[in-house]
């Protein structure tokens, strides 16, 4: 049987491509990186996180933050940022808030190695592709900019008790995005057509 060198050409073509695809894989949204491995000697990575973690115990004493204000030392915190080829973290913040419900098992010192639930963590991810994406430009916009059916239950609960109203057009996609916009964890509404 004769193959044609065309034909020839394809197959030694798939199989160098198989075989550097074996070696240097790709990932799906572009070329893969170098991972940097000389972050923490370097003078504006020293000063970058030096500010961060001076701003970041400015803002939890004080309960005053560029995206709203919450009561201050009411949260903890721990941050840490790895690097692929280093053992130890490039960066570490911890804040143990005094308010911490120890009944319930917490520890009394939050540290890189607390164990936290995962709760809305995941969330971040959203809020972040968000803000990389779109800014600020949205960060102050109502809710009911984006989802307009609650206008409508707005309308419908004219008579409403205050306690049981939420005032849609009033709580913003910051807000929500933050956890600052004052509706309960639990917050179940019907929606009336």
């Amino acid at each position: 049987m004769r193959t044609s060198r065309s034909f020839q050409t394809l197959c030694l073509l798939t199989t160098v491509m198989a075989q550097s695809a074996r070696e240097h894989p790709q990932l799906l949204l572009g070329p893969v990186f170098l991972a940097p491995n000389m972050l923490q000697p370097s003078e504006s990575f020293s000063s970058t996180t030096s500010q961060l973690s001076s701003q970041l115990k400015t803002i939890l004493a004080s309960g005053s933050s560029p995206f709203g204000n919450f009561t201050p030392d009411a949260s903890s915190v721990s941050i840490s940022i790895v690097g692929a080829s280093r053992e130890s973290p490039l960066f570490n913040f911890h804040s143990t808030s005094s308010f911490l419900n120890l009944t319930a098992g917490s520890t009394t010192n939050v540290t890189g190695n607390s164990v936290f639930r995962i709760g809305s963590i995941s969330k971040l991810f959203t809020v972040y592709a968000f803000l990389l994406n779109g800014g600020l430009a949205h960060w102050d916009r109502p809710i009911t900019d984006f989802v307009p059916e609650l206008r409508k239950e707005v309308k419908s609960h004219r008579n409403s008790s205050e306690v049981d109203l939420v005032k849609w057009e009033e709580v913003t996609l910051g807000s929500l995005a933050s956890s600052m916009s004052g509706i309960g964890r639990d917050c179940k509404m019907p929606f009336v057509d």
